[in-house]
């Protein structure tokens, strides 16, 4: 988002579904927009354990490795294309 500037954005946070848990206390998801010099911008982060992951195997005891869901997803487009 900074990459086109703090201001302008309208977002828009989305609670946990049933199973999803906050990683280390933080859960993100989240989807910005916004229109600025004939683009239009969305962002969609998301950072949380998806249902059934977790930081300890629940068998094992042992740590998991990569059991989250941690993204980040851009789109841009040009609003003369889009026909506006």
């Amino acid at each position: 988002m900074a990459r086109f500037g703090l201001d302008g954005w309208t977002c828009t946070d989305t609670p946990a579904k049933g199973g999803e848990t906050p990683i280390l206390g933080v859960f993100v998801r989240q989807r910005c927009e916004k229109a600025a010099d004939g683009q239009r911008m969305t962002v969609e982060s998301r950072h949380y354990y998806k249902p059934g992951q977790a930081a300890l195997d629940p068998n094992t005891g042992l740590p998991t490795v990569n059991q989250f869901e941690s993204s980040a997803r851009l789109q841009v487009v040009r609003t003369e294309a889009m026909g506006k």
